[in-house]
């Protein structure tokens, strides 16, 4: 009681001091802390308002770069789409127009022996294809496929006069474990070629994929070499979106939905590649060589030197997986060497895939004019 009495009294006292100040001296004070105030609010805010300038200059910068980063991007994929669209014209000037053959009556002076198909053949540099013994040979091998219900498709591409064979070749079928090959040569082509990632942290992983197709490496491959890198090589390829909007979006995908025609072109661009010489192309070449599973080196290996990468799975299960079959790689024949990637929805048909190759190899002799 004692205190807060103590309290009271000098309350007053001080409120009677103030009081018997004259007026001006206590407007005094209290503009001094006024002003005080106002200048403290103002530094506040010109701190603020320099910290959102920074910002927004900072912001702006970082828009600007990915408008940029974005516009050579398309620029780049709309180059690669008229370099296609060039070699495409070169060729057709060069060889005859493309022919569509089909065999299912309406088209005459087809070769004896020829099947009827579910689809039509469509030849590039030979109007004469058809009525061959290598074209009826083709037709009863890929019929005879598709008897078991399941369908397939194939392009095969000349590397030397860029004469093609195309069948059903714009069909998407899930990719399986066909896509490690060109994921894996993406990231040496523009990771490990350039000293970007080192070729000692991931050789053991890419012997893996590349020789027993092992799943949990490419996973582990995914993570070091990136989706943006794959997409990036895919634009240098001329490689299609094809079922996807983007080829971003396509890149993102692990196994994703592909074409024969796409697969194609990025053998014909990895073929460049390899046979650069660089020792990490050597190496890869050598495990590539050395695979566990394919249909085209079971049926044209004693023969000759292939190069090829195998997709197969049983049954539908995540992330759009769907039965299917797959190789595609290249061939090095006694004809010339071209590229050929065949696919089915088969639920891994592998043998079943090969017995097609050796009449895919015969339409190459005749395509190339051996």
């Amino acid at each position: 009681m004692k205190s807060a009495s103590r309290i009271r009294k000098a309350w007053a006292a001080h409120r009677a001091r103030v009081a018997s100040r004259p007026l001006w001296e206590r407007e005094a004070d209290n503009l001094r802390h006024e002003t005080s105030a106002a200048v403290f609010a103002i530094a506040i805010a010109t701190v603020v308002g320099v910290n959102q300038a920074a910002y927004q200059q900072q912001l702006a910068a970082q828009q600007a770069a990915q408008a940029q980063a974005q516009a050579q991007l398309e620029q780049t994929q709309a180059q690669s789409r008229q370099q296609q669209e060039d070699q495409v014209h070169a060729q057709q000037e060069r060889w005859s127009s493309v022919v569509g053959i089909s065999t299912d009556g309406s088209q005459g002076g087809l070769a004896q022996g020829t099947r009827q198909t579910a689809g039509t053949f469509v030849v590039d540099g030979d109007a004469d294809f058809g009525s061959t013994a290598e074209f009826a040979q083709l037709t009863q091998a890929i019929g005879t496929f598709e008897n078991q219900g399941y369908s397939i498709s194939v392009t095969l591409v000349d590397l030397q006069g860029g004469r093609s064979l195309r069948y059903r070749s714009d069909a998407y079928y899930y990719c399986a474990s066909s896509i490690k090959a060109p994921f894996v040569i993406a990231g040496y082509q523009r990771l490990v070629e350039t000293g970007a990632v080192d070729v000692a942290s991931v050789d053991g992983l890419v012997q893996k994929v590349l020789v027993d197709s092992d799943n949990d490496s490419y996973l582990q491959l995914r993570d070091v070499f990136g989706s943006s890198n794959f997409n990036a090589w895919l634009v240098e390829a001329g490689v299609e979106p094809g079922a996807y909007a983007t080829l971003s979006n396509l890149a993102d995908v692990h196994y994703p939905h592909l074409s024969t025609n796409q697969e194609a072109t990025m053998w014909t661009y990895m073929y460049r590649y390899l046979q650069g010489g660089s020792a990490s192309a050597q190496t890869l070449v050598g495990y590539i060589r050395q695979r566990s599973v394919s249909p085209i080196k079971d049926s044209l290996g004693a023969t000759c030197d292939t190069w090829s990468k195998a997709g197969w799975i049983d049954i539908a299960g995540e992330g759009g997986a769907e039965p299917a079959t797959w190789d595609s790689g290249v061939v090095f024949a006694p004809s010339g060497t071209y590229v050929l990637c065949i696919a089915s929805n088969a639920p891994s048909q592998l043998s079943a895939l090969a017995k097609v190759v050796p009449a895919l190899d015969a339409a190459h002799t005749v395509l190339a004019g051996a």
